[in-house]
């Protein structure tokens, strides 16, 4: 399993989870904001968080059949 921390870039805070170093397999990741949220972000609904479950298939290997682009 491998931990991503992603440092805050504009207010949001990310952090993940991978099931192996190359980013295929599953990926749970976390977003967040890092400040308070004021009335309008409350208005908008922008006062909440994100989480993603995504599945990436290694990349698929050729058939004998098929000839390698040169």
């Amino acid at each position: 399993m491998t931990i991503r921390f992603t440092a805050p870039i504009a207010g949001a805070m990310s952090a993940g989870v991978s099931d192996t170093e190359d980013g295929d397999g599953m990926e749970l990741t976390f977003q967040c904001c890092t400040y308070e949220p004021d009335d309008q972000d409350i208005a908008l609904g922008f006062d909440t968080h994100c989480v993603s479950l995504q599945t990436r298939a290694p990349p698929m290997e050729p058939s004998r059949n098929e000839h390698p682009v040169t």
